[in-house]
């Protein structure tokens, strides 16, 4: 149980094994294999584009280091009542999202390729991680980040003008 206010909601499980690194690849693999399966079955009209065909490999497969942050749901009875009730597992999500994006930035700082793989929170491959890497059962899985270097630079991506976005006062 957790120990009280000054309990952290998270934890990081670093994997250097390639081995393990290999099998997490897999299991988003077959993950893949079902979200095509499954597409497939809709009007080809409908179908989503980026899940035209199987995957046989996964861009990140050789990559030196997966980070895989997670949530102790335990520390919600650190909170108040409500809080406990109504948005811890907001709080805890948000804590997440949080230090998830700063080891994205620091990454990047440090000229490191960085990709956010949100495969893993999906029950199928969070029930096969967290038998693999021992994660208890109170802990959620959040994503899994991959670092390494960069094999190519990546496209600049087309951003929406700040006036489009930004609204005042309404």
């Amino acid at each position: 149980a957790p120990s009280g206010a000054n309990s952290q909601p998270w934890e990081f499980i670093v994997i250097k094994d390639a081995g393990t690194r290999l099998k997490i690849a897999q299991f988003v693999k077959d993950l893949i294999s079902l979200y095509y399966r499954l597409e497939h079955t809709r009007d080809p009209a409908l179908r989503f584009p980026s899940i035209v065909k199987p995957v046989d490999r996964i861009g990140y497969e050789e990559a030196p280091v997966c980070i895989v942050p997670c949530g102790d749901r335990r520390t919600r009875a650190a909170y108040p009542l409500y809080t406990a009730v109504e948005i811890s597992d907001s709080i805890l999500e948000s804590s997440l999202a949080s230090s998830f994006l700063y080891m994205h930035l620091a990454a990047a700082t440090l000229g490191l390729g960085a990709q956010w793989v949100s495969a893993v929170r999906m029950w199928y491959v969070q029930r096969l991680l967290k038998d693999l890497l021992g994660i208890p059962e109170d802990f959620m899985v959040y994503d899994m980040l991959v670092l390494g270097y960069p094999v190519a630079e990546p496209k600049p991506r087309m951003v929406r003008p700040m006036a489009e976005m930004v609204h005042q006062e309404r």
